[in-house]
Order: C-alpha cells, then sequence, then structure tokens
C-alpha cells in the first residue's frame, strides 16, 4: 500500500496537544469502495451533515521519527554538570578536523556526564554508550575549516568556531549508593571521542524552543536556549577515527531536569567517580559543511 498523507498533532487555537505521540499514516486503497452513507458529526467546529460516497484511505496509528541527512541512526545524548571530589590529571595527544596538526593537553576534571536521549519520542539507538566529558587544560584554538555549516533537527547555522574546551570519551555507567563499585571493562565500547569547541553564531540566531527529554535518570521538558559547543570527532593518542562524520551540536538547556546521583563512569581513563547533578545541554547529531 501506498502512503499518501502523515498526520502529525497540533495545537489548535492553543488548546494543547493530548499526546504528542500520536500519529497517523494514512494509505490510498487500491480501488475506491462505494459507501453511499449519511452521516452525521460532532467536534469543536460545530455539527454538520454530509454524504460518505466512497472509501479512498486506511489511516494506522503510528510512531514517527525524524530522519536528518542520514542522522536517523545516531544518538541524542543529555549532558549533566558533576562534581568530582578527586581526580588525576592526565597527558594525552589530539588531532582533529580543526586542528590537524597533533596538539599536547592535559585534562584536569570531569564536569560533564552525558547520557543517550530520547528526545521527542525519538527513542535511544544504544543505552549503554555514555559519554565523559573532561575540560582540557590549555584548549587549542581552531586552526583551519573554523567557518562551518551545521545542520541538524533544528535547522542549519553558519558557525565559527572558536576553542576545543573539552574532550568527550565513550563511557559505561554504574549508579550506586554508599561504597563505589570497581569500573567495568569497557573493551568493545565503540563510539567516536570528540573535541567540544566553542562557537559563535553567524547572522541570525537560534528559535528558542520547548523539548522533551527522556533518559535512564529522568523525564523532563526543559527549554533549549542557545548553541554552544560543536563536538568533533578527535584522533586521540593516536588511536584514530571511527566515524569522521559523525559530529554533535549542543545547545544549552534551562529548566533542566535534577536527579543529584552517584555514578561510576567507566572509559579508558580508568573509572571516575562522578556527582551528578543537573542537566545542562543537549547535543544533537549534526552534520558539517565547511565554508572556509
Amino acid at each position: 500500500m501506498e502512503p499518501k498523507y502523515l498526520c502529525t498533532p497540533v495545537d489548535k487555537n492553543g488548546s494543547g496537544i493530548k499526546d504528542k505521540e500520536s500519529h497517523l499514516v494514512c494509505y490510498l486503497l487500491k480501488e475506491n469502495i462505494p459507501a453511499d452513507v449519511r452521516v452525521e458529526v460532532d467536534n469543536q467546529f460545530g455539527t454538520q451533515q454530509f454524504v460518505v460516497r466512497d472509501r479512498q484511505l486506511v489511516c494506522v496509528p503510528s510512531t514517527k521519527k525524524v530522519i536528518v541527512d542520514g542522522e536517523s541512526e545516531r544518538e541524542h545524548f543529555h549532558c549533566y554538570n558533576t562534581k568530582n571530589e578527586e581526580f588525576e590529571s592526565r597527558g594525552i595527544t589530539l588531532a582533529d578536523q580543526f586542528n590537524p596538526d597533533k596538539w599536547e593537553d592535559k585534562i584536569n576534571s570531569a564536569p560533564f556526564f552525558c547520557t543517550p536521549a530520547d528526545k521527542n519520542g525519538e527513542g535511544i539507538k544504544d543505552e549503554k554508550r555514555h559519554l565523559t566529558c573532561y575540560a582540557l587544560q590549555a584548549g587549542q584554538m581552531a586552526q583551519k575549516n573554523s567557518r562551518v555549516l551545521v545542520t541538524d533537527q533544528f535547522g542549519k547555522y553558519e558557525l565559527l568556531v572558536r576553542i576545543a574546551l573539552e574532550l568527550c570519551v565513550p563511557s559505561l555507567k554504574e549508579v550506586f549508593d554508599g561504597a563505589p563499585p570497581k569500573p567495568q571493562s569497557t573493551e568493545g565500547l565503540k563510539g567516536n571521542h570528540y573535541t567540544c569547541y566553542s562557537v559563535e553564531v553567524i547572522g541570525g540566531g537560534f528559535d528558542q524552543r520547548t523539548v522533551t527529554i527522556k533518559d535512564q535518570f529522568d523525564g523532563s521538558e526543559p527549554y533549549v536556549v542557545q548553541v554552544e559547543w560543536l563536538c568533533t570527532p578527535v584522533d586521540k593518542n593516536g588511536e584514530g577515527i571511527e566515524d569522521k562524520e559523525e559530529h554533535l551540536l549542543c545547545y544549552r538547556l534551562e529548566k533542566g531536569a535534577e536527579v543529584n546521583r552517584s555514578v561510576l563512569a567507566s572509559n579508558q581513563f580508568g573509572g571516575e567517580v562522578l556527582a551528578v547533578l543537573n542537566a545542562a545541554y543537549l547535543c544533537v547529531p549534526a552534520t558539517k559543511e565547511v565554508l572556509g
């Protein structure tokens, strides 16, 4: 059967939406089926009578997942402010698309922890893969290809890429009470490492909006305020890059969820004991085009 229409919930005249996840997909019938039935319908527009001549469509309850430029299989991340009392500074080497010449830096704290997120009912691809984001001690100015056009589900933005501030590393998560558990084995854990750069939006701005976010900690409807970071795949310590096209555009949140949970984040650096506090960012899969 051929799909003809997608019917999505709508807020009409400020009456709100009862179920944001409820959609209909309407299919064409191979042949119109005669009906010739007089009916009376009653709705918000009043009562009407009319004759149903024939049946042309069948409409089926459906769920919807937005696909943008092949990004449907990539993850959204909900990033929380964290506090970690003890941290061992570590030296690293990094190279990415904005700084192809390898540079040396140090990580000296883990201020953010990101969990996979279901945004607006689009689902979670991999519940195990999280990101631990470490602050770069020196940072690095973008040396190449710093003017970019970035596209995600919210729109297109011309950005000027500034300074590498964070290194985000694939991690596993274990929530605990009491004494911290031992770090988990991360053998087989896949996914890019990212360097996250501060950015400046060139011309225009971001249309602020409310989104629905559900993750392993909580569900909330924060306010998405503005673009903050562009996270690009990075070669850390000469380990290579898994997917050079996979980027994340991160937006600052207001009214984010507060969870206040103790977490052990396990990754290539070992185990980080983190106090996960409140949601700060939503990171959305994005594609990037270099403008100059």
